[in-house]
């Protein structure tokens, strides 16, 4: 008599925690690489059709329409601007003194020249003026 084996199948059952943890630790840093990319100063840039990309750097000068000056955020009386800038880049190699300068749009030049000039006048190797470009 032959005895009546069925054979069993195993059921493959697929552990989705893992790659349910994978997606949200992705998500996470989407979400915050994002919100570190840009000045947290709400500004309407200028457009210029130049296609040049900024070099990465640790000093942001921004200037919104009411004439406050921030550095990385901090805002700075215009009058301490050249010492508070100095000091930062004294802390910085030589070859890597650059400055990324935002300014509104609706700033008038007065500002954008003195700003600029104060920049200058601190030893900064290269300045980068941010803008939008033309859609």
């Amino acid at each position: 008599m032959r005895s009546l084996h069925r054979k069993h199948r195993k059921s493959v059952d697929l552990n989705m925690s893992p790659l349910i943890d994978v997606i949200f630790q992705l998500l996470l840093f989407f979400i915050l690489t994002y919100s570190f990319a840009k000045p947290g100063i709400p500004l309407n840039l200028p457009s210029s059709s130049n296609q040049e990309k900024l070099q990465k750097t640790d000093l942001v000068v921004s200037i919104d329409k009411a004439g406050l000056v921030y550095i990385n955020k901090i805002s700075v009386p215009i009058e301490s601007l050249a010492d508070s800038l100095s000091e930062r880049l004294m802390s910085m190699d030589k070859d890597k003194r650059r400055i990324i300068f935002y300014g509104d749009e609706e700033i008038s030049y007065k500002w954008f020249v003195k700003v600029i000039d104060i920049i200058k006048n601190t030893g900064v190797g290269v300045i980068n003026i941010a803008h939008q470009e033309y859609k």
